[in-house]
């Protein structure tokens, strides 16, 4: 049952959008960019990454703002009370090379210390602990030795509202994160350094789960550093082109299909859910309003889908970046650094380099589409200026910017739709550009560019205004930049 609520819950964002017409095979859209109009900045902190071991260096060039992994209290910690923390201390290691901040998720229990029953079905590292205080002192451990190696933020827990990582009852939850947010804030005080707490970390934008829980940290006054959620595309289902290897079996033949109007559009939605939930638990704590952040997302969990490897999963990417920017989350980690199962030959004998994994560097080192829409992000110029012409129900994003010292702009044009994909006619109108030539190029991602990383187009303009026409194909991405030849005025 609890696992039903959890798929209705998600399938009501999905029916807030409008229903779609059959779309002809090409539209006109006009995209208008006010370069004198400086709205905000372009956030480079939502590009950031759920980290696998064993990446290394293949996202350094995408400067990832926060790696997310456990901390694997369920393997760390012995019964004797010795720990072992070479997993954390690898991965960390790896993630600190990359330039990203660690976030340590607080998770899992150990199997010798969890409360479970005779002959108890339950994964014993999904349950609370049969003592508290024991379970503190772990933590207290696990966060004073990564803590003294410079890690600051940390999370409670991963998914508790989903039975594949918490299997005990949602007050049990609450319980074990009271004692956790205990344990992290006496090492904080004790070490006199100011740490990053926060959670819960919920399947999807899920109202009950994070008022639960920031409801508990206002009882304890413990004030939450960030508010933490996941959400894929293709929710309520899961990856259509295979199961993940944890996924229960009698799930996927009914879940394992591709959703035919997932996509983009539950992403604002689902940040200003979390974001009201809290600013209705939180008021007159005198509080500062915490961080919101969108630490796992992808197009599909719970199964493989090809799109991760392609355009597909290119061009959604850029669309919901588009969307996080316009709805000023603080912060998003992607799902994940590199692939994480597809290496092992019991689960890919084929041996294929490509079969639907989630990393945006393959299991041989191959940066796919979706690493280049990460790389074009934080290519874009540092002033977001007002651009108009993006459509959620046609599937169209836009996002501009501007760098005020060199005069150079940028554009981002996606488009993606899960069924009826189509091309887009685009007319891309500028004004407020400075005075003088400019070089133009263009970098594609689609069915015929697998990488961004030469310009697919090169042109010129002059001028303070300038229209610039391309052919946007069916779920695909075009950089425009343009760079003043000569010094800007």
């Amino acid at each position: 049952m609890h696992r039903v609520l959890i798929l209705l819950a998600a399938a009501c964002l999905l029916t807030t959008l409008p229903a779609r017409p059959q779309p002809p095979d090409m539209r006109d859209v006009t995209v208008a960019v006010d370069a004198t109009r400086v709205i905000g900045r372009i956030n480079r902190n939502l590009v950031g990454v759920d980290w696998k071991l064993g990446t290394g260096n293949g996202v350094d060039e995408l400067r990832p703002n926060v790696a997310r992994a456990d901390i694997a209290f369920q393997s760390a910690a012995r019964a004797d009370g010795t720990y072992d923390w070479s997993f954390g201390d690898s991965w960390v290691a790896e993630a600190r090379s990359a330039g990203a901040e660690p976030m340590l998720i607080l998770d899992y229990m150990p199997a010798w210390l969890a409360r479970t029953l005779p002959g108890d079905p339950r994964d014993p590292t999904r349950l609370q602990p049969r003592n508290y205080a024991r379970w503190e002192k772990i933590v207290e451990a696990g966060v004073e030795h990564f803590a003294a190696r410079g890690v600051r933020w940390f999370e409670v827990w991963n998914e508790p509202d989903w039975p594949g990582f918490w299997q005990a009852s949602p007050a049990a939850f609450l319980n074990l994160a009271k004692h956790t947010a205990l344990a992290l804030r006496r090492v904080e005080r004790r070490i006199r350094i100011q740490l990053h707490f926060g959670g819960p970390a919920c399947l999807f934008p899920d109202p009950v789960c994070v008022s639960g829980w920031l409801g508990m940290m206002r009882s304890i006054g413990i004030r939450p550093d960030f508010v933490s959620w996941h959400y894929y595309g293709n929710y309520p289902f899961v990856g259509p082109d295979g199961p993940e290897p944890s996924l229960p079996g009698a799930i996927y033949p009914v879940l394992g299909h591709r959703n035919p109007i997932g996509g983009v559009a539950p992403f604002p939605i689902g940040i200003e859910v979390v974001r009201a939930v809290s600013r209705a638990i939180l008021p007159g704590t005198g509080w500062p309003e915490p961080e919101y952040i969108l630490d796992e997302w992808n197009v599909s969990a719970g199964g493989f889908d090809r799109r991760h490897d392609t355009h597909e999963g290119a061009a959604f990417d850029a669309g919901v970046l588009t969307e996080m920017q316009r709805s000023r989350l603080d912060r998003a980690a992607f799902f994940i650094s590199s692939d994480a199962y597809i290496a092992s030959p019991e689960i890919n004998p084929s041996r294929a380099e490509f079969a639907g994994d989630w990393g945006l560097v393959s299991w041989l080192g191959t940066r796919k589409p979706a690493w280049w829409t990460f790389w074009l992000w934080q290519r874009m110029a540092a002033d977001e200026v007002a651009s108009r012409g993006s459509s959620m129900v046609d599937g169209f994003w836009a996002v501009a910017s501007r760098d005020r010292s060199s005069g150079r702009v940028t554009v981002m044009l996606s488009s993606f739709l899960s069924t009826g994909a189509h091309a887009h006619d685009v007319t891309l109108m500028l004004r407020g550009l400075a005075p003088g030539p400019y070089s133009v190029t263009i970098r594609r991602l689609d069915a015929d560019h697998f990488s961004a990383e030469f310009p697919a187009q090169a042109l010129t303009a002059a001028g303070r205004s300038s229209t610039i026409n391309l052919v946007l194909p069916p779920n695909s991405v075009a950089f425009v930049e343009l760079q003043p030849i000569g010094p800007a005025t």
